[in-house]
């Protein structure tokens, strides 16, 4: 179901659809999860726009009075959400946090259901053991503040770009899902009535380059590259406690350049302000190991493996 409404109309929409009875546990500060006892997992994956210059305070509920990116029986015609994760590598997924800022619960009869999908999100590699209904969701402070899991009935093993969704199906319920900012991230997707999988930055959709409140819970994780749709040449060496990088050939705007270790998380990150096609970085107290040098820019996403001595 195409949306053809100005954003402002959309978002007095959602306001509105929460102003009845709705559950907020109020802004969230924070991009950390929280250690439930269903994760089992030795490491997350965050969205892309979690490395982003754009993101200062973790991922925030998009508009302050209404808890979050609003889904659910909202008179739409959405029937999930849906989170790439753009993926060169091999991990062991067990499930996904997705977090929800506000319920809306009208009947309980909504039943939700999270699913692992393959990169053109139309192949189901797993799902989880059982739905579950809007009263199983806690947004208070003193609850799980929103985290609700997503445990796979059996880990599965992806080598390549994936989605962490949840469809809905009967009752009347609605929920709002954390998201970033507009514009940080590009990454986040919305089910369609009709089974379609239509990106929330399409103009036909919201047109908001967002990403959402979702972690996938991961073991055995391993980058042979980061998002390679978009490879470009980039050379990359080392010169005491220096880190050159040169020969930067790719025509887009670099917003960071970013240090991580092979499990994916960030050691250290550089803004850049002035282009040019070399840069030189202290890497001074860096331990040596093996390391992924990325670049977040324009275009996409860029990386490549080094080893630090």
């Amino acid at each position: 179901m195409k949306k053809m409404y100005i954003l402002g109309i959309a978002l007095l929409a959602t306001t509105f659809s929460f102003a009845q009875d709705r559950e907020v546990s109020g802004q969230e500060q924070s991009w950390d999860r929280l250690e439930l006892p269903q994760d089992r997992s030795d490491d997350t994956l965050a969205p892309p726009a979690y490395g982003m210059t754009c993101i200062t305070n973790g991922f925030t509920v998009y508009t302050s009075s209404n808890g979050g990116y609003v889904n659910g029986a909202n008179g739409y015609g959405d029937i999930g959400i849906s989170q790439r994760f753009p993926f060169d590598g091999s991990a062991d997924v067990e499930g996904f946090l997705v977090w929800y800022g506000a319920i809306e619960n009208v009947d309980n009869l909504t039943q939700y259901l999270g699913s692992l999908m393959d990169k053109n999100g139309t192949t189901v590699l797993g799902a989880t053991s059982g739905t579950h209904t809007v009263s199983s969701i806690d947004t208070t402070s003193s609850g799980a503040m929103g985290w609700y899991p997503y445990m796979l009935s059996t880990p599965v093993t992806v080598t390549d770009t994936f989605f962490c969704q949840v469809a809905w199906q009967l009752g009347s319920d609605t929920v709002g899902v954390v998201s970033t900012v507009d514009a940080c991230g590009e990454n986040a997707y919305e089910i369609w009535s009709d089974g379609s999988l239509v990106a929330v930055n399409d103009a036909s959709s919201w047109g908001l380059n967002i990403d959402l409140g979702v972690l996938a819970l991961v073991n055995n994780l391993s980058y042979t590259g980061i998002f390679d749709e978009n490879v470009a040449d980039f050379g990359v060496y080392q010169n005491g406690t220096n880190l050159h990088v040169n020969g930067i050939a790719f025509d887009a705007i670099i917003k960071n350049v970013q240090l991580l270790d092979v499990s994916g998380r960030i050691i250290e990150s550089w803004s850049i302000v002035d282009q040019w096609d070399n840069y030189t970085f202290d890497i001074s107290g860096i331990p040596a190991g093996n390391y992924i040098l990325s670049m977040n820019t324009s275009k996409g996403n860029y990386a490549q493996k080094f080893n630090l001595k």
